[in-house]
């Protein structure tokens, strides 16, 4: 629900408690205007599809008619009407788009709050993996007193992992594709050509589009390491150009064409193994070997 607004905002929940509030509209206007009913009373005389979006279309229009006298932005002639003097009110509050801190309050904070209770107890802003292992025994073996322990001992300082706590669990790779789709898709967005599709990408434009899903994702690796990290069952990185075509293919599964990658396909069936079964079944049979040393035929004997 709502993917262009990153969870990690007051207004994704703010939209998300405000989102009940509207079903009600489509019951209105079908009890004011008879739209899309079933009664039969109401139904109109012409047959097919242009009719009903007329007396749709019309009955959107007589809405904001009457809206626009209920509020006063339309002087009436002969009618009273009753202005409503409640004045709108925000629902949703306001945060800082750098740090991302709340700065107003809103219907929404509570749930933000929890959210980021969440993953601050699952600890998802932690460091992981291979690397970060990798770096946790250079500490360990390096000289107390070298450049390289020193820069290595700060940098786990920065990304320090809490004491007596089970290591975070993170999402699985295939995240990555849903983050490749939607990175390509902004980067199109962003380009000087209107009709560029998002297939058409490059790697540095979407590099350079990756840090407006880093509130969502955290920062959202380069374009070559989702390559390598999407690699196939022999290690070899997705090329990227076939990688955005598995991603934005509307007919295809991108999770199923990485599955395929990572399967290994079964051996041909070359004329060695063919051989390979006609000398093993004629060896069980009780053959000899003829004039061609390639195939074994039934030994014949003389009848008694």
């Amino acid at each position: 629900m709502l993917l262009p607004l990153s969870r990690k905002t007051e207004l994704f929940h703010a939209v998300a408690h405000a989102h009940s509030n509207h079903e009600n509209t489509f019951n209105l206007i079908r009890d004011r205007h008879g739209v899309a009913g079933k009664d039969l009373t109401g139904e109109l005389a012409r047959p097919g599809v242009p009719p009903q979006r007329l007396r749709a279309w019309a009955g959107l229009m007589l809405d904001w008619f009457r809206l626009n006298l209920r509020h006063g932005w339309v002087t009436s002639v002969g009618l009273e009407v009753r202005q409503n003097g409640a004045m709108p009110e925000r629902l949703s509050g306001r945060h800082d788009p750098l740090t991302g801190e709340v700065v107003e309050v809103g219907v929404g904070t509570e749930g933000l709050g929890r959210l980021l209770r969440e993953r601050k107890d699952a600890g998802l802003a932690l460091p992981y993996g291979s690397a970060w292992r990798r770096l946790q025994e250079r500490v360990a073996s390096n000289d107390v007193g070298s450049t390289a322990a020193r820069s290595t001992r700060r940098t786990l300082a920065r990304h320090a992992l809490p004491e007596q706590s089970d290591p975070p669990t993170f999402p699985a790779p295939i995240v990555l594709l849903d983050i490749v789709r939607e990175v390509a898709r902004l980067a199109a967005r962003r380009d000087l050509d209107p009709f560029k599709g998002p297939e058409t990408v490059t790697q540095s434009a979407w590099n350079s589009a990756r840090h407006l899903l880093a509130a969502e994702f955290d920062l959202p690796p380069l374009a070559h390491e989702v390559c390598r990290q999407l690699c196939d069952h022999e290690g070899k990185p997705w090329p990227w150009h076939d990688l955005l075509k598995a991603v934005l293919d509307p007919h295809g599964d991108p999770r199923k064409a990485w599955a395929e990658r990572l399967s290994k396909p079964e051996d041909a069936i070359t004329e060695g193994h063919v051989q390979f079964a006609i000398n093993f079944v004629t060896c069980r049979l009780g053959t000899r070997r003829p004039e061609n040393p390639g195939l074994w035929v039934p030994e014949t004997r003389p009848r008694p």
